[in-house]
């Protein structure tokens, strides 16, 4: 009786000492979390901005920290934290770039899925389908599905600018024009356009900056100075103009590169313009590995690719060019959780219409946590020291993470690796702030090395 008295009073030692510890580790847990939230509150940086946060321990969901993480936020790029989580779930291991099929008069009709890496400068490595239609001998039919060239809410006078090159069913070279000075008064382009950019005096729609331009809706390329500026050697982008022509400029661009002419182009989208009836069945080819073209997307923030991207999934899942569908699919699905519920109308975050909070990041990161290979997953986001915006960071921060910024607008969300080793998720958001983002970035990566430190 005694022997058992001992045993029973041990165990009760071992379970008081447990409690005590477990009591002891959450109370330190609560002091840091004090302590990481009085320095988002007490910033003198954050006190310029509407500011949200949240900290979230990776393995368990528990929410460490918040301020204002049910508040609704511009996230600007980081959407495509969302437009990542889509593609990752509807698009295979490679991307379908066109589909084909035999014709009952012995042609091939050819039709775009959106693939933002057809003939794309940084995918010069994934070309079959290109390749495809430069190799066959009969006659190739278009057919072209309408897209809206611009997401909803995007800004209508940034078409001049690279961010905002134009969404189509069938792009090419990245739905860009390169512009390079070969001579003096000589230029040439890729793709090759029918004309040479001009300066024109007492133009009053001049940029002040020193480049290439275009009219909006044209494909009427200017110089913003007089050619005598411009050494030789000058290069700029400019997005193409896609639909300034029936058929679009692919039909001016296209055939010089495929070294063919189209037999003609015709659109899904009005009944009886394709006139032609499809003999065989649909073939689809593929290009890029998916995961290739995330990794630029999120490390470069590459707004073109995310809006194609998020076209294609809509595809895939409706066989239907609209972005719309799929956001409403993801909401009422993936993201039926989220409260509030966001608005999300783009796949790159151009759009000021686009409206999440920290919280809803959150659980966006942690369902990716849940369901992807951990490393994978964490290959597609920048970090300290690799080719993104964190390449002037100290590397000794396990940072994994997507920017997010425009006009007004800094938010950062990502995953965190404690120097305890704990995997924490963050979601750091500003917005309605003026001046430039730089201390928000700065005081940013204090916060985190703070969190490093503590967790």
């Amino acid at each position: 009786m005694f022997q058992h008295r001992i045993w029973y009073v041990a165990g009760l030692l071992v379970l008081l000492a447990a409690l005590a510890s477990c009591a002891a580790g959450k109370s330190a847990t609560a002091r840091k979390a004090t302590l990481v939230k009085r320095d988002i509150q007490l910033s003198k940086v954050y006190a310029n901005a509407h500011t949200g946060f949240i900290l979230m321990d990776a393995q368990t969901g528990e929410t460490l920290v918040s301020v204002n993480d049910q508040q609704l936020f511009t996230p600007a790029s980081c959407t495509k934290i969302l437009s990542l989580a889509t593609s990752l779930e509807y698009l295979g291991d490679s991307l379908p770039s066109l589909e084909v099929a035999r014709t009952n008069d012995q042609r091939w009709m050819v039709r775009g899925k959106g693939d933002p890496t057809f003939l794309h400068p940084n995918f010069q490595a994934w070309q079959s389908a290109f390749q495809w239609m430069k190799q066959q001998q009969d006659p190739l039919i278009i057919e072209r599905r309408m897209v809206p060239r611009y997401g909803q809410g995007w800004a209508w006078d940034d078409y001049n600018d690279t961010y905002a090159a134009e969404r189509s069913d069938f792009p090419y070279y990245g739905n860009l024009i390169q512009w390079q000075k070969t001579g003096e008064g000589q230029w040439t382009s890729t793709p090759k356009h029918p004309g040479t950019p001009v300066f024109e005096p007492g133009n009053d729609l001049y940029p002040k900056t020193v480049g290439v331009f275009r009219l909006e809706q044209l494909p009427y390329f200017l110089l913003s100075h007089p050619d005598s500026i411009f050494g030789v050697g000058f290069t700029d982008k400019v997005p193409i103009p896609e639909m300034a022509v029936d058929g679009g400029m692919m039909t001016f661009y296209l055939p010089d590169t495929l070294g063919k002419s189209f037999d003609h182009v015709c659109y899904q989208n009005f009944p009886g313009s394709c006139e032609t009836e499809v003999e065989g069945p649909w073939r689809t080819l593929y290009s890029t590995p998916r995961d290739t073209v995330l990794r630029q997307m999120m490390y470069v923030s590459d707004n073109f690719l995310a809006e194609q991207l998020l076209l294609m999934c809509a595809d895939r899942k409706f066989g239907a060019l609209k972005d719309e569908m799929i956001i409403q699919e993801m909401l009422n699905t993936s993201f039926a959780a989220i409260e509030p519920m966001p608005r999300w109308v783009d796949g790159s975050g151009l759009s000021r219409y686009n409206l999440i909070s920290p919280g809803g990041l959150a659980y966006v990161l942690k369902r990716l946590w849940d369901k992807q290979p951990r490393e994978k997953l964490l290959s597609y986001f920048p970090y300290p020291g690799g080719n993104g915006p964190f390449k002037d960071w100290p590397t000794s921060l396990p940072l994994h993470a997507k920017t997010g910024g425009m006009s007004g607008v800094a938010c950062l969300s990502g995953y965190l690796r404690a120097k305890s080793g704990k995997m924490l998720i963050f979601s750091l958001m500003h917005n309605n702030f003026t001046g430039p983002a730089k201390p928000y970035r700065a005081e940013s990566q204090r916060i985190l090395q703070l969190i490093y430190e503590r967790f």
